[in-house]
């Protein structure tokens, strides 16, 4: 592979990979599940997934090899399972956030512009980023991801005003453990998207620290989101949260540091919309390395009929905005994780198999 990526750079693809999707709307499940105490899952999960990543890509020193015979050659039997499980996963990801994207920008931004008109013009300027390749992805999204987290690490500041303590009571309760059980179910499939580091490894400068990375990546993407969540909860109270379709969105709205500059929010919206574009420009780089993995060079003849296409299917397959948040909440909980584990089985198995 030529293209070569460091640990640091891993780590914000994937804290903005898992932190940009989930800040749109999942709040609100996850709320109606947990209520007040919805800060700790990220914590929660941030422990499982860590567990998960370290059992799956095993010791460092042997990664160093192993991503060298990873996915080169003849393909294996568990190597072709395994880039037909992960197109599958990064397939209806992409077709996911193109329309939740889409949507977002349909409702808040631009709501008499046609939706096929908006994922036209979404998918071709993913399809641009995409076609760069993964190191311009990673320095795009890098600059981004920094800008992002900066303003979310400054919004306590700008709603200091408006936080209410007493929202997060009570904090123990009889619901406690059911219901950060059931948030942390909605939330694992949505962090365990971080198992696209496994198809990277070729193009890291040092495979052994992509463990280390990808675990420092979700703990950045863990850490935002429960800022986020506490905000949420602290500011609007979980009656409105749960009730609200962009809650995020509806967080900023609530900043207002002068008489005269009250609208933040669309600034602050630009400052993200640039990070999920990165997203769903990696969504589309993955599933082109399953379709053309192996080869001497990357190629990106499959980029724009994939792109367009999926992008197609993201109007087609969901009537409204409600199906699509039903199968984002819901659905993706269960799909997700159960291709998400069967990809990491399929590779702790092949590595098991690997010739030392």
């Amino acid at each position: 592979m030529s293209e070569k990526i460091s640990p640091f750079e891993l780590a914000m693809l994937v804290a903005n990979f898992l932190f940009t999707g989930t800040l749109i709307s999942l709040p609100q499940a996850l709320v109606e599940a947990s209520g007040q105490n919805t800060w700790m899952v990220p914590v929660v999960v941030f422990i499982f997934m860590s567990l998960f990543v370290w059992v799956v890509m095993g010791r460092q020193e042997k990664l160093a090899g192993f991503s060298k015979r990873f996915l080169s050659g003849k393909r294996t039997v568990l190597e072709k399972l395994f880039l037909v499980s992960f197109g599958l996963l990064f397939a209806t990801a992409y077709i996911r956030d193109v329309r939740a994207m889409v949507d977002f920008v349909a409702t808040v931004l631009l709501p008499t512009t046609p939706i096929d008109i908006l994922t036209i013009l979404a998918v071709l300027a993913v399809i641009y980023l995409a076609s760069s390749g993964l190191e311009v992805i990673a320095r795009v999204t890098m600059i981004q991801f920094i800008a992002l987290a900066g303003t979310v690490l400054f919004l306590p500041f700008m709603v200091l005003n408006e936080i209410t303590f007493g929202n997060f009571q009570p904090i123990v309760g009889r619901e406690l453990i059911i219901g950060v059980a059931q948030s942390t179910f909605l939330l694992l499939a949505w962090i365990g998207e971080g198992i696209f580091i496994l198809i990277l490894l070729a193009n890291m400068k040092n495979a052994p620290k992509a463990r280390n990375g990808a675990i420092t990546g979700i703990g950045i993407a863990m850490f935002l989101l429960t800022v986020l969540i506490a905000l949420q909860v602290s500011v609007l109270g979980v009656k409105i949260v749960t009730v609200s379709p962009y809650p995020s969105h509806q967080l900023i709205q609530q900043i207002n540091l002068t008489d005269f500059l009250d609208r933040l929010d669309l600034v602050i919206v630009t400052v993200w919309i640039p990070t999920f574009f990165a997203k769903i420009a990696l969504d589309l780089y993955l599933l082109n390395r399953c379709l053309t993995s192996g080869r001497s060079e990357d190629l990106n003849i499959f980029m724009i009929p994939l792109g367009l296409c999926l992008g197609l299917l993201s109007i087609l397959l969901f009537r409204n905005n409600m199906e699509h948040i039903q199968f984002s909440f819901y659905t993706w909980a269960v799909w997700g994780l159960v291709v998400e584990m069967l990809i990491g089985l399929l590779f702790m198995m092949r590595r098991k198999f690997s010739k030392s």
